[in-house]
This record gives structure tokens, sequence and C-alpha cells, in this order.
């Protein structure tokens, strides 16, 4: 593939997919901005590792604990306990009403 000069925003792209980790090889970012494999290996080369490895770890740690979250949400317990929480304060309502004056 012939040199092509790409664009900043091109480039701010390219970073973005490599520190979240959205493609597993250079080609694959290469076909998607049609650009060098080598280009991508240039960037990718000029970004600090360390930022890399924290992006990484971050990016797991909220998988994780979106993962758990999920899991937390859409299980039967919780559904019960928010069921029970807005049933009692359904009550509580209705309640305020029986010592309200108008009624």
């Amino acid at each position: 593939m012939p040199y092509r000069k790409i664009s900043n925003v091109v480039r701010a792209r390219i970073i973005a997919h490599i520190l979240a980790g959205d493609y597993e090889s250079d080609l694959e970012l290469a076909v998607r901005y049609q650009c060098s494999p080598n280009t991508i290996g240039r960037i990718r080369k000029n970004i600090d590792p360390d930022l890399v490895l924290r992006f990484v770890n971050e990016r797991a740690e909220l998988d994780n604990a979106r993962r758990e979250l999920d899991e937390r949400i859409n299980s039967i317990p919780f559904m019960v306990e928010q069921l029970l929480r807005s049933s009692l304060a359904a009550a509580a309502k209705i309640a305020d009403q029986v010592h309200n004056d108008e009624w």
C-alpha cells in the first residue's frame, strides 16, 4: 500500500482504538482506516506502554464491575426486594392520606 498521510482525526481514532483494545491486530486497524499496518505499528510504538497497560487494566476492572452489577440487577432476590420496597412506599403514601384532614 503506498504511503498516504493520515489526518490527526484518524490518528486520534486509531490511538483510541489501540487504548480501548478494540482490535486484535494492526492489520485489522489498517484495513478499517485504509492505511499501512506499519503506520499503525509506528503509532502504537509511540504510545507509552504504561498508558496502554493502565487502560487495559481499567477496562478489565470496569468489565468485571459491570458484569457483577448486571448479575445483581437481574437476580430474583434483587427484583423481589425492589418490588417490596415499592409496595412499602405505596402503602406509606396511602397511610399518609388516612391522617390527612382533607380526607
